[in-house]
């Protein structure tokens, strides 16, 4: 087994497989990351339209 470790661990056919595993990792993690930051940002939906349209239409009476 060591001597099977030792001569994986010099070849280097597999290093871009591994770099693009790692990389790919890392792209989805801050995907999820970055889409957990966008939860609590919407504001809550106003059940009175009349109040959400006085909100949109002050200023331009």
């Amino acid at each position: 087994m060591k001597k099977f470790i030792s001569s994986f661990a010099q070849k280097e056919s597999g290093a871009i497989t591994t770099e693009f595993l790692v990389i790919c990792a890392a792209v989805v993690g801050l995907g999820i990351v970055g889409a957990g930051g966008l939860k609590g940002s919407a504001p809550e939906p106003e059940p009175d339209v009349n109040k959400t349209l006085n909100r949109f239409t002050a200023g331009f009476e």
